[in-house]
Formats: C-alpha cells, sequence, structure tokens
C-alpha cells in the first residue's frame, strides 16, 4: 500500500474496531487478530502519531463546520482562520473525489 493510502487504510481499521466492539466486547487479542485477518498478508503503511491525530482532527474539524462557526473552531483547535478554512476546503476535496469513485457510468 501505497503511504498516499494510509488514510484510508486507517479509516478503515477504525471502522472494523468501531463495529466489532458495538457488536461485543472483544479483548485486545481478539481485536489484534481481526486486523490481521482483515489485512494480514499485505504490505501497509502506518503514519506516525502526529500525522494520525491531525487526520482524525481534520475530519472532526469538518464535521463540527456549519458554514459560520470558523472563530469558534479557531479557538477550539488552537488554529488560524486560514487553516481551518484549508482544512474545510482539503475535506471538501476528498469527500468529493471518494463521492466520484463510487459513482457509476452508466
Amino acid at each position: 500500500m501505497e503511504n498516499n493510502k494510509w488514510p484510508e487504510l486507517c479509516e478503515q481499521m477504525i471502522a472494523l474496531v468501531n463495529n466489532a466492539q458495538q457488536e461485543q466486547k472483544l479483548s485486545g487479542e481478539e481485536l489484534v487478530l481481526l486486523l490481521i485477518e482483515t489485512f494480514g498478508g499485505q504490505i501497509l503503511y502506518l503514519p506516525k502519531a502526529v500525522s494520525f491525530k491531525s487526520f482524525v482532527r481534520d475530519q472532526q474539524i469538518y464535521s463540527e463546520f456549519t458554514g459560520s462557526n470558523h472563530k469558534e473552531l479557531c479557538v477550539r483547535y488552537g488554529l488560524s482562520e486560514p487553516r481551518i478554512y484549508q482544512i474545510i476546503d482539503e475535506q471538501r476535496k476528498i469527500r468529493r473525489a471518494k463521492q466520484q469513485q463510487t459513482l457509476e457510468f452508466v
């Protein structure tokens, strides 16, 4: 898996673990086994924690953005207004690209 594909991998792992935890309480060993069963045999790139935390933060900012609360988000996340708008723009582009991938040509 290419380095630029790690956000997609992390999303898959988060969804897998969240679904497993909602359905049943799994031990750490059972969660690791679930990940191995799902991703075993693949070459995976996992980002450093700082990259992953930024990835999660950016998704949270996008989901909390109402169109008029940019100043509140600046304070909450300790970021500048231009950076908040940049994150919103990046997240829109990511979501648009994902949506276009799922469209089928008729």
